[in-house]
């Protein structure tokens, strides 16, 4: 299921007010990013290719992050 971009604040904008990450805001982050890749890898055979702050945004009515802009994305052609 392909979904809208979301509403929220994208990760360089974050990175660039000059706050720093708690050690836990890091590794959330990188837990859902793996998360996101290893379905967007294992299920569907993508690879994004182009994974930059401006490309993650944050949506914090769902303390989630969603990965944007598939723009450079491959696909396998048989993922299984």
């Amino acid at each position: 299921t392909l979904y809208s971009i979301p509403v929220g604040i994208p990760l360089d904008h974050e990175l660039s007010l000059h706050r720093p990450f708690s050690v836990e805001r890091v590794f959330d982050i990188l837990n859902q990013l793996t998360s996101i890749l290893k379905t967007l890898h294992s299920n569907f055979g993508i690879y994004h290719r182009d994974i930059k702050p401006a490309n993650i945004i944050w949506v914090h009515q769902r303390r989630q992050y969603f990965l944007i802009d598939f723009d450079l994305a491959c696909c396998e052609i048989d993922p299984q």
